[in-house]
């Protein structure tokens, strides 16, 4: 048996334990699980990529909370062919990172481009930059590739710059849209390319397995299960849940608001201890909960 159909088999075996013990969480369906589609007839997005495409028609300059950047310092002796095929390789792998959203009147879809359209990377090179000059010169070329606007209809929605800082150092930018991305997809991402670019550095094979769904399969999957009578219950449960919460967010108006938004908002550092992070983490398990969640609940209050 496969990997792949022993996972589905423990998901399955996992789900029926809950089913007749009646503790399904909600929001987990209990129908077929997603299966590969044909890409003939255009596709449809997920529901949070529906949210995220109207937020940005309705505000484009909003789009920059959406970004999601990441930075790799890279030590040693670089590989330049090794490391393109590696980025390439990624973006032919996962057609969400060659994913745009073409829409109008309320209605997108997602629209795949070929996998060899490679993945887009600018080179800087600053080795010409004296070393009192070099950190901020990252800095500020990092904050502005984190805020370039994305155009989610023609994208690409995922690109990096290589700063050259010397021979042998190398700081890797990438920056991507929330709308194909989220937090944990840049640590798998970190890992894939670290296995690809080890193995053409080598002269070897890609060692990363085929991959039987896309994300394009899932948002299918979605929109077929979240309607009629399931969607009419999701519905009613989180109007239940939600009853009595505020319904327009009251801000002071005690500071200056400027002509146009940008969105850019600030940062306060704070450091909690391990006992307190430890009572966090157990609160937050006891409720079925994340830790931000658990962190944002009091912070809202």
């Amino acid at each position: 048996m496969s990997r792949d159909k022993l996972e589905q088999l423990k998901k399955a075996v996992l789900l029926k334990k809950l089913q007749q013990a009646g503790k399904v969480p909600h929001g987990i369906s209990t129908s077929a699980a997603p299966s590969a589609v044909s890409r003939a007839a255009p596709m449809p997005l997920s529901v949070p990529q529906q949210r995220l495409w109207f937020l940005d028609q309705l505000d484009r300059n909003a789009g920059a909370a959406y970004h999601i950047p990441a930075a790799l310092r890279l030590q040693g002796p670089l590989a330049n062919v090794a490391l393109h095929a590696a980025l390439d390789r990624i973006v032919a792998r996962h057609e969400i990172l060659r994913t745009y959203f073409v829409g109008s009147i309320g209605e997108a879809s997602q629209q795949i481009e070929e996998p060899n359209i490679g993945f887009a990377l600018v080179e800087r090179d600053l080795r010409h930059l004296p070393d009192n000059e070099l950190e901020a010169a990252v800095a500020r070329l990092a904050s502005d590739e984190a805020a370039t606007p994305f155009d989610l209809a023609t994208g690409p929605l995922v690109r990096g710059q290589l700063l050259r800082l010397a021979q042998d150092e190398h700081v890797l930018l990438v920056t991507q849209h929330h709308i194909i991305s989220d937090g944990w997809s840049v640590g798998l991402l970190v890992q894939e390319f670290s296995a690809l670019y080890t193995a053409f550095s080598q002269g070897l094979a890609d060692p990363l397995p085929p991959l039987t769904l896309q994300y394009a399969d899932y948002a299918v999957w979605q929109r077929q299960w979240l309607q009629g009578d399931t969607l009419r219950t999701q519905r009613a449960y989180w109007c239940e849940h939600l009853a009595g919460a505020p319904v327009l967010l009251s801000l002071p108006t005690d500071r200056p608001r400027p002509p146009s938004q940008s969105y850019a908002g600030g940062r306060v550092a704070l450091t909690l201890s391990a006992e307190l992070t430890d009572g966090l983490r157990a609160l937050a398990k006891r409720h079925g909960a994340t830790l931000f969640m658990t962190l944002l609940a009091p912070w809202s209050a």
